[in-house]
């Protein structure tokens, strides 16, 4: 199908009307608004701040974790000391029963320098009179449990540095809802006053 063209020099080829566009690289588009424009740098700029800052903010929040707790793991493992107890009665569950619950307690006694001494403590499900048990105590002797393993504070530091992760990253995405909506609803209201502005003029030229 051929039309006239431009110059009025009988039929050439069908042109295709299309908007313009503004791809990455290219010139901008000419209908882009400067709020359009704005709004697109700003989201430029939190991407990049999302992928310069995540990797950041998860090793400090994973390492302040692992470190705490790695201390805190010393102090216990410097406060508290292992010691064998022998059982004075077999284990029983806490309901009362003798036997094979997860939850056995059993009357044990054991000696250190300050002399003999005696505590009902739990242990392993189905321990008999005379077996030996091991118990962890504090400095003032009392009974306690076991220092926080070593894995445990790995464990700690990787779930802290996810989650921190997993904060700065919905604070990105909060932020870039709130521009947007900022945005959106200044742009709502520049329609409304241009449609004001507008509409009688429209109403005029369908009457």
């Amino acid at each position: 199908m051929h039309t006239p063209d431009s110059q009025g020099n009988g039929p050439g080829p069908a042109r295709r009307h299309r908007f313009p566009t503004s791809p990455p690289g290219c010139a901008a588009n000419p209908l882009e608004r400067p709020s359009d424009r704005l709004e697109r740098r700003l989201n430029r700029v939190l991407k990049a701040v999302l992928v310069a800052a995540l990797p950041l903010v998860a090793w400090a929040g994973g390492s302040a974790a692992h470190t705490h707790f790695e201390q805190l793991r010393q102090t216990q493992v410097a406060e508290r000391h292992l010691v064998t107890a022998e059982l004075l009665a077999d284990a029983r569950s806490d309901g009362g029963s003798s036997g094979t619950s997860a939850g056995a307690r059993a009357l044990v006694r054991w000696s250190d320098q300050a002399g003999v001494h005696t505590a009902t403590v739990r242990v392993a499900a189905g321990q008999r009179e005379g077996n030996r048990a091991q118990l962890w105590l504090d400095d003032n002797g009392n009974t306690t449990s076991s220092p926080a393993p070593a894995g445990s504070v790995t464990v700690a530091g990787i779930a802290a540095g996810t989650t921190a992760a997993l904060g700065a990253s919905a604070f990105v995405g909060g932020t870039h809802k709130g521009i947007r909506w900022a945005f959106d609803r200044r742009r709502f209201k520049q329609w409304e006053r241009e449609w004001q502005l507008v509409e009688p003029r429209w109403n005029l030229r369908e009457q």
